[in-house]
Parts: C-alpha cells; structure tokens; sequence
C-alpha cells in the first residue's frame, strides 16, 4: 500500500495525481500504535476538512470566497498552531517539532504542497488578498437545468486542480508530516 508521502512525491510530477494519489485520501492517517500528541495541529486539519466540505454544490460568490480562504488559511495554521502549542507537550516533541521544520525549510521548495500551495496561497490571501481559485459552471445547452460546478485552483503550482483535492491533498500530507513527528518524538521519551 502507498503512503500518503509516496503518493504526494509522485503528485509533484504528475498531471495524474488527483485520481492517482487522492483517492487514497482516507488511508492519510496512519495507524500508529502510540497515541498522536500533535493534537492541537490535528484539531486544524479537522476544521480545515469541514471548511472543504462546505466548498461545492453550487456554493458561489462571496459565501465560496470565505470557505476557501478559510481553508486555505487552516492549512497554514496547523504549522503555527504546531510550533507554538503542540511543542510545549515535552522537551521531546519540541526537538522533534524543530528538527521537522528545519529539514523542511532546508528542502524548499519540495515538498512543492507545502511551498508551492500551503505557504504560497495563505501568504497571498493574508498579505494581498489574492484569492488564487475560483468558481465556474459549465451548461449543457440541450439539457435543461443540466449544469457542471468547477471548482479549480487558478494560480501557482497546481493551476486548473480541483481546489477540494488540493487541499484534502495538502491535509493528507500534513497527517504525514504530524505522524513523522509522533513517531520521532516517541523515540526520542
């Protein structure tokens, strides 16, 4: 079975990686034998997960543009949230916490969801209010009350995605980053 890092690896390379690597999207969280302490960052995501799910059916406007920024800005939050609150757990998680980000700022811009789209998009809402997705609908002329809503990321790394597998996309590879941080905080105890 494929973790969700692998799948998110082969996501930077692949015009493929919504059907390819999303569909996986619920075997995110992996089953750790030990309890995840990340848990204030965790309860980010879940916010984060409801702000997607009210993200279609025809949801427009300016009620479409407060999901997504709320979304977008979630996802960047899990990273605050993680370094100010979930790092005061133990001196273990703390160093784990650190040791994450370092690594992390030291591989930019890879993993290209957390540069290329995390930071990316909530740096332009917060700082120019640049809502980089949008809303359309197509009309199937012949067919009477026949529409298709899209819903697609229209700037940076993953311009024309469907910006729902985008950011279920970016919560799966957080799972992963947060799992990787219980992990390396256990050993550490």
């Amino acid at each position: 079975m494929r973790t969700c890092l692998e799948a998110a690896n082969q996501a930077r390379h692949s015009d493929a990686f919504v059907s390819a690597s999303l569909r996986q999207s619920h075997r995110c969280a992996s089953a750790l034998e030990f309890k995840h302490m990340t848990v204030a960052a965790r309860k980010v995501l879940e916010d984060c997960r409801g702000a997607i799910g009210e993200i279609g059916n025809g949801v427009q406007g300016a009620a479409w543009r407060r999901r997504w920024v709320a979304a977008v800005v979630l996802l960047r939050t899990v990273g605050f949230v993680l370094s100010s609150v979930d790092s005061k757990i133990s001196p273990e998680y703390k160093r784990a916490i650190s040791e994450a980000w370092t690594h992390l700022k030291e591989s930019k811009p890879y993993p290209e969801i957390f540069w290329g789209f995390i930071d990316a998009q909530r740096h332009n809402i917060v700082h120019e209010y640049e809502v980089g997705a949008g809303k359309g609908v197509t009309i199937f002329v012949g067919n009477p009350g026949s529409t298709e809503d899209h819903y697609l990321v229209t700037s940076g790394s993953y311009t024309g995605k469907d910006q729902r597998e985008v950011l279920r996309y970016a919560i799966c590879w957080w799972e992963t980053y947060l799992d990787s941080i219980d992990r390396s905080a256990k050993d550490k105890l």
